[in-house]
Parts: C-alpha cells; structure tokens; sequence
C-alpha cells in the first residue's frame, strides 16, 4: 500500500494541496513502512499560470500521484477535486491538523 501526504517541510501536512513544495509517499506492507520517498510537486503557481479558470487543471500532479493508494490532505479546492476524481485518486481530508509522522501512524494502523 503507498500513501502520498502534500508536505513543505517534511515535517507537517501542507495547508495548501496543490502549493505545496513536495509530497511523501510511504510504501506500507504488514504495518510497517518499507520505503519513504519524496516526490516534487511540478505544479507551477504562478499568477499567469494560475488563474481560476475552466481549464485549471492539475494533471502533473496527478502524474506524480498516480501509483498510490490513498491521499491524505488538509484541504482541496474544486479543481484539484475534479483532478483527483478524474485520475482516480482515492483521498481523504484531515478532520485536524497533524504531523506527517501522526497521519501515518494513524491512518496506516502502524
């Protein structure tokens, strides 16, 4: 099982899904993790690049996204919702505020 968390600092869950600089994945078998990596957000936001249209999408992200089994996120806005439907990308919005070290212990039953 491979869990991805959007991530600034590797430390904390990024606010900001779509901004955010990065996103661990941890590959999880018999409750343990076996593997840690992080993967890059492409995603560019730049005002020009970013402008709230019916075009928006994230598909880069979901690109780097497409091999895991749940996202866990703070928050996601309507597009980055539709992305997420579309590339068929289960995820989970945090009812909290955690740690990255908290959601896997938490929700990966470790």
């Amino acid at each position: 099982m491979k869990i991805a968390i959007p991530t600034n600092d590797r430390k904390n869950v990024a606010e900001r899904t779509g901004q955010a600089s990065e996103f661990v994945v941890f590959t999880i078998e018999n409750r343990n993790v076996i593997q840690t990596e992080y993967r890059k957000n492409t995603h560019t936001h730049e005002p020009h690049a970013h402008g709230h249209t019916e075009n928006h999408s994230h598909d880069d992200i979901i690109d780097i996204l497409k091999d895991i089994d749940m996202f866990y996120v703070r928050k996601v806005g309507p597009h980055m919702t539709e992305s997420l439907e579309e590339g068929k990308i289960p995820y989970t919005i945090l009812d909290q505020t955690f740690t990255v070290s908290e959601v896997v212990a938490k929700y990966a039953d470790l």
